[in-house]
């Protein structure tokens, strides 16, 4: 989960610019923080009724560890993929901060249950 630690450093680094929009840098990290252990915390959570499988059943074949670690891997390394992408998009563009805050945080949905 090293993306947790180094995504704040990451909107800094990479073009951030706090004089664009009403929050201040500090205001953007904080929330981006809350966000993360909020989501975090959910998506942990869902694990539960995933990995008992006496108590429900409705989930049929997609159940138990092995199908969420697979699932978290896939998927997490197919968002990392489209994240790493998206930092080639120019700096002037308006939608490439949100688009990194956005798959960071789904990044963190899909990969929470199995971690």
């Amino acid at each position: 989960m090293g993306t947790s630690f180094f995504a704040t450093g990451v909107l800094i680094d990479n073009g951030t610019n706090p004089a664009d929009t009403d929050l201040s840098l500090e205001d953007k990290n904080y929330k981006l923080g809350i966000g993360f252990g909020v989501v975090n915390f959910i998506f942990s959570c869902t694990a539960f009724f995933f990995i008992e499988t006496d108590h429900f059943e409705i989930f049929g074949r997609f159940r138990g560890r092995r199908f969420l670690l697979l699932f978290s891997l896939i998927s997490g390394a197919v968002v990392l993929l489209i994240t790493a992408s998206v930092f080639n998009l120019p700096m002037e563009n308006s939608h490439r901060e949100g688009t990194i805050i956005a798959l960071v945080l789904i990044y963190t949905m899909v990969y929470s249950p199995g971690e």
